[in-house]
């Protein structure tokens, strides 16, 4: 397939064409530009806001995927074994309830305990193959502990399985499987049900308000996340809870900054910043949420990003040290920074730098994002004219993007 039929522009005029609508059409129904959407579709500029696809997808009556291209076709052999890894996961994630657990054999809840702590680092690093092959045993087997074993560890079990269930969600949202991401986050919450922990619970309502924003229910997920972080913010002389609370709020603000809210969003943003400066960074365990002043700092870059102000996204992305966080966390950063870059006007260089940087720390995760991916197909396309850029070509190579 040629280069510039693999960016999000050629799959929305395939789309487009289909439905026998003219670009004219496509603009006034969406609320988009004509003359934008002529620069997409001819792989002159990127989309990078979630509403934006929303509106042309709801338009079009496509699916996102159909749009996006996800799941993207694999090269290297590590994301290969990620999306191998999917299909045990897919039967560990539907065969198994609290109420009705697989008829196995469980480990010990110590064997398991050992498992999760092998896969912290698994999870820091986003290596998705490894963590594939780790989590689908854990989660059968959590499941059976969880409805079968004594009432200490009932509760020890139903905390590991919403960690496993975390791990695995947002594993397959990265992956593009946001269908079974949305079947692990209800698994954590049916998780976080039996437990009734509040903290507990808040995590389970993180996963449930990502998985909602990946399936387009943008409302719902700022509903789920400022009511999850309500029932917290009378207890946040608890390090975890206010933890908990921040990232809630940080989540509140990207799904405002999805519906074009700019305003609140910024709002969010500031009371987890507060928080932030209270707990500093947080250690890994036991929440696995990273959150500090260095990850307020990420999530500014995201949210201005995704409301299409790629300076500001550049400006706020100048008062971090990405160093203090996991490489999962710091490839996120440098992913939303080159993009960013990518918008700028002769930042192209700087852009590819970023995007290596992103690649090498999470390559897995990187590969797999479909607005990175778009984002070097359209770099390419520009630059085609000067026969490209070796660092581009490159890093388009190990996409999978013909170049």
């Amino acid at each position: 397939m040629p280069a510039e039929e693999l960016t999000i522009g050629k799959r929305i005029r395939a789309c487009r064409r289909f439905r026998g609508m003219t670009l004219q059409e496509l603009a006034d129904l969406s609320g988009l530009s004509k003359s934008f959407l002529s620069m997409v579709e001819n792989g002159q500029r990127t989309i990078d806001r979630r509403s934006h696809l929303d509106a042309i997808a709801d338009v079009l009556q496509v699916s996102l995927s159909e749009i996006t291209g996800q799941p993207s076709a694999s090269v290297d052999r590590a994301s290969i074994a990620a999306h191998a890894a999917v299909p045990a996961l897919r039967v560990a994630l539907m065969d198994s309830t609290l109420d009705d657990p697989p008829e196995v054999p469980a480990r010990p809840l110590p064997d398991l305990t050992e498992d999760m702590r092998a896969a912290a680092p698994l999870r820091r690093r986003r290596d998705y193959a490894r963590l594939g092959k780790l989590l689908p045993d854990v989660i059968t087997e959590l499941h059976v502990i969880a409805s079968t074993g004594s009432s200490a560890q009932r509760a020890e079990a139903l905390r590991l399985l919403i960690q496993a269930c975390q791990a695995a969600g947002f594993m397959l949202k990265y992956l593009g499987y946001a269908d079974l991401a949305a079947f692990a986050a209800e698994r954590a919450r049916d998780a976080a049900e039996r437990l009734d922990d509040p903290v507990w619970t808040g995590v389970a309502e993180f996963m449930h308000s990502h998985a909602l924003m990946s399936a387009r229910a943008r409302s719902r997920a700022l509903r789920t996340s400022v009511r999850a972080a309500e029932r917290l913010e009378h207890h946040l002389d608890d390090g975890p809870t206010a933890e908990m609370y921040g990232m809630l709020h940080l989540t509140a603000a990207l799904a405002n900054a999805t519906l074009s809210q700019d305003s609140t969003a910024w709002d969010h943003l500031d009371e987890a910043a507060q928080i932030a400066a209270r707990t500093g960074e947080c250690p890994a365990e036991p929440l696995h949420m990273g959150f500090g002043p260095t990850n307020v700092g990420f999530w500014r870059v995201a949210v201005a990003l995704e409301l299409g102000e790629p300076d500001k996204a550049v400006e706020a992305a100048r008062e971090v040290e990405p160093g203090r966080l996991g490489a999962g966390r710091q490839a996120a950063y440098w992913s939303d920074v080159g993009r960013a870059l990518a918008q700028i006007p002769g930042k192209q260089r700087e852009a590819v730098k970023a995007l290596r940087t992103a690649e090498r720390l999470a390559p897995q995760m990187v590969r797999a994002n479909p607005m990175v991916r778009d984002t070097v197909a359209t770099m390419l396309n520009r630059a085609r004219a000067q026969a490209g850029d070796r660092d581009l070509r490159g890093l388009a190579y190990r996409m999978g993007i013909p170049h």
